[in-house]
């Protein structure tokens, strides 16, 4: 049996969760494939991060999870990465269940089911 879809305006994005494989169909565009392994990344709650610290953020998690392995190896390139780009401030990354912190800066971060903080204090 033959399915017709009409691209028009829509964008078809496949995920089959057992490989990995993300299929993305575009109006006027190829299928892109992307067999890497990448980690699921959403952002739960934000308190004075700029949108570009968000972004970033999150780049720095996805970036943590492709090379390495342990949540503490995780942890510490988060925490350098943010100490590089915004040396204005002391950046700690911790992985969670529960925290009480005060911070100037701090963003919550789940990786797949890992969830963490990354926070801010005076330097």
């Amino acid at each position: 049996m033959y399915l017709k879809i009409c691209l028009g305006l829509f964008v078809y994005i496949f995920l089959f969760t057992n490989s990995e494989c993300r299929v993305v169909t575009t109006p006027r565009s190829s299928t892109v494939l992307n067999t890497v392994n990448t980690p699921v990344v959403s952002i739960s709650k934000s308190k004075e991060m700029t949108a570009s610290m968000q972004l970033n953020a999150v780049d720095a998690f996805k970036q943590a999870y492709a090379h390495l392995s342990s949540s503490g190896d995780r942890c510490s390139i988060v925490r350098q990465i943010f100490t590089e780009k915004y040396p204005d401030y002391k950046w700690q990354v911790a992985m969670y269940k529960s925290y009480s912190i005060q911070s100037i800066k701090s963003i919550d971060i789940k990786v797949n089911d890992d969830k963490y903080i990354l926070f801010a204090t005076k330097k």
